[in-house]
């Protein structure tokens, strides 16, 4: 597959929440703003933002994240778990290390 395909994704998966819409960009500015803007709209739980290319996304301790087209696999879920604030951040961490490679 040269390119990504939203709707061969959805199709390829048997979760519950995780992917059962996803949304596709071809380009974007970053992946996780998108997810937070269409989270704010009322997005469900479990949206899989997808894109070929990111100019301007953020890693941990606030690194630019830049990706040229087709050169990574770009993507950022939308989840509402039911934790207090405090432990949010712990989260968040435990998720990107487990993203690492």
């Amino acid at each position: 597959m040269d390119e990504l395909a939203a709707d061969l994704i959805q199709r390829g998966l048997e979760t519950r929440v995780l992917g059962r819409r996803v949304v596709y960009y071809e380009c974007i500015v970053s992946t996780n703003d998108a997810a937070r803007q269409l989270a704010d709209a009322g997005e469900a739980e479990g949206t899989l933002v997808i894109a070929d290319e990111q100019s301007a996304g953020r890693g941990r301790l606030g690194r630019t994240w830049v990706a040229p087209a087709r050169s990574s696999l770009l993507m950022s879920f939308i989840l509402r778990p039911d934790l207090p604030p405090t432990h949010a951040r712990a989260t968040r961490d435990d998720g990107s290390r487990a993203g690492r490679v």
